[in-house]
């Protein structure tokens, strides 16, 4: 269990994304919200696509002073940790988080990523590799737990899509065949749509993709169709699916969100832009979640090449030493 832990912790950048940290850990703050009643309309591949981009190019970096962390391992829920997360584009991000004799420091720049782990009754543990080699599957972390390093920034919607990747669209009935006439039909086609999911009101945009290593999954991005206002998100969830068997591998739920007025870069004009505040991040097969609530955001900050807090360089931990992952070098936990 001490081994699926480490490697869950290790994974965590790969999706992460508060609110008031004394209130209690509940479900989000919209479970009470009116929603709307009326029937939902078409949403083409191309306009939830256009929305994503739209977002990431105001969204260019995040901070947050404060980030509170709590695990359920099986449903036991584990002790709070604090630290602090930055992340900025195109693949910059850096979550460090201590309490005592514990110590998470979790990272990427355009060059590697890197996992420094050292928790109480463990070995400390500090694995870095290079983006390259994780994307040509040369590099794995212990375990062989998949994520995807740049799923961070996807997380945060600062990655912008490619209009030209053949989504899962279907067909939006307008009206029933039998209402129409027989004979020559002359009723336009039915205009296409992203999946529409009546129950929980919701689009989802999803694609087929491989994650290193070769292991096939569906991707699903679900939107929420209704109004997205105050604290509630316009994008809800980010999934990954094996194709296979349509099992969840792992999942971030976005539960509530915060606006912030960017400028639009070309007329100057300030313009909002939503950023996540509250994330519950699963695996299905650890049985694992972790509860993430971030607070004190300041977005669009200069965070990149900073002469003073060096943010995005891998730290340096005196008695310790870094393996590469893409070496071949078996690894055990630093003694």
């Amino acid at each position: 269990m001490r081994k699926i832990r480490l490697l869950v912790l290790a994974a965590v950048f790969a999706l992460v994304v508060g609110c008031n940290w004394m209130k209690e850990w509940r479900e989000g703050l919209d479970q009470n919200r009116q929603r709307s009643s009326g029937k939902i309309g078409p949403w083409t591949a191309r306009e939830a696509v256009e929305y994503l981009n739209a977002q990431a190019k105001l969204l260019q970096s995040i901070e947050y002073d404060t980030v509170h962390v709590r695990c359920f391992e099986k449903g036991m829920p584990t002790p709070v940790v604090d630290g602090n997360l930055a992340c900025a584009q195109p693949r910059y991000f850096r979550l460090h988080v201590s309490k005592m004799t514990s110590d998470v420091d979790l990272g990427s720049n355009l060059e590697q990523f890197w996992v420094y782990l050292k928790l109480p009754g463990d070995p400390p543990m500090y694995v870095y590799a290079s983006h390259s080699d994780y994307d040509a599957g040369r590099a794995k972390l212990p375990g062989g737990i998949p994520f995807d390093p740049d799923w961070v920034m996807q997380a945060f919607g600062m990655t912008r899509f490619d209009n030209t990747i053949p989504y899962e669209q279907v067909r939006f009935v307008q009206e029933p065949p039998s209402s129409r006439r027989s004979g020559i039909d002359t009723h336009p086609p039915d205009p296409l749509t992203i999946p529409i999911n009546e129950k929980d009101r919701t689009y989802t945009l999803a694609w087929a993709s491989t994650l290193p290593g070769g292991l096939l999954v569906r991707k699903e991005i679900v939107f929420e169709a209704d109004s997205a206002t105050g604290t509630r998100p316009r994008v809800k969830k980010h999934v990954v699916r094996d194709s296979r068997t349509n099992k969840v591998i792992t999942s971030a739920e976005i539960k509530s969100v915060q606006t912030a007025l960017v400028s639009d870069g070309g007329t100057r004009s300030q313009v909002p832009v939503q950023y996540p505040t509250h994330i519950v991040l699963r695996w299905e097969d650890q049985k694992f979640e972790m509860d993430l609530r971030l607070e004190k955001a300041q977005v669009n900050q200069q965070l990149v090449n900073d002469p003073i807090r060096h943010l995005f360089e891998p730290p340096k931990v005196t008695g310790t030493r870094p393996v590469n992952l893409a070496v071949g070098e078996q690894f055990e936990p630093l003694r």
